[in-house]
């Protein structure tokens, strides 16, 4: 191999990014992507509020012992939906700190909403009969228990990924 001095027809990249427009450029990006950032949050915070709002409403206007099933897995579903507005409050809010985009708190939401949907398939497969509804509902709730399984064997391969060389997570001792 022979050392061959670098081109000198080409700057460098970082020379570049130091030009006072470029770096105002960025400013003036930033500054928009934090506004962008903070209207989502006060969508999610207002959706939050209001479907928490409409829960508490069902349950005053729907209150009946003998239905109190149907009621439950209503409020049930509307309580986790607001659980899965709050992760993405907590992605929103992670990404105004860092200015980086965070894969975990997605894959939460993703874990979420899959156990939603199951909790409430469930819930309601009180009237399932034998047939093709029958079989819908087994290979929907199938895929969704085979989803749930992949969102946390993702969340564990990352938290594991994310952990500093050295450190092992801590773990509760036996008493020795």
């Amino acid at each position: 191999m022979t050392d061959q001095p670098p081109a000198p027809h080409a700057p460098p990249m970082n020379a570049l990014r130091r030009t006072p427009g470029h770096r105002l450029g960025l400013v003036v990006l930033e500054v928009v992507e934090d506004a962008i950032y903070a209207i989502i949050a006060l969508f999610l915070i207002g959706s939050g509020s209001l479907l928490m709002f409409g829960a508490g409403l069902y349950i005053a206007q729907n209150f009946n012992v003998n239905n109190i099933h149907n009621m439950i897995v209503h409020v049930l579903d509307e309580t986790l939906l607001v659980f899965m507005v709050v992760e993405l409050l907590h992605t929103v809010r992670i990404t105004l700190r860092d200015h980086a985009l965070a894969a975990e708190p997605f894959l939460v939401v993703g874990l979420i909403a899959g156990v939603r949907r199951i909790l409430i398939l469930t819930a309601s497969s009180d009237s399932l009969q034998s047939g093709p509804q029958f079989f819908v509902y087994w290979v929907q709730l199938l895929l969704l228990i085979v989803l749930v399984v992949a969102m946390v064997v993702a969340l564990f391969i990352w938290r594991r990924s994310t952990i500093p060389l050295g450190r092992e997570p801590k773990t509760p001792s036996t008493g020795s």
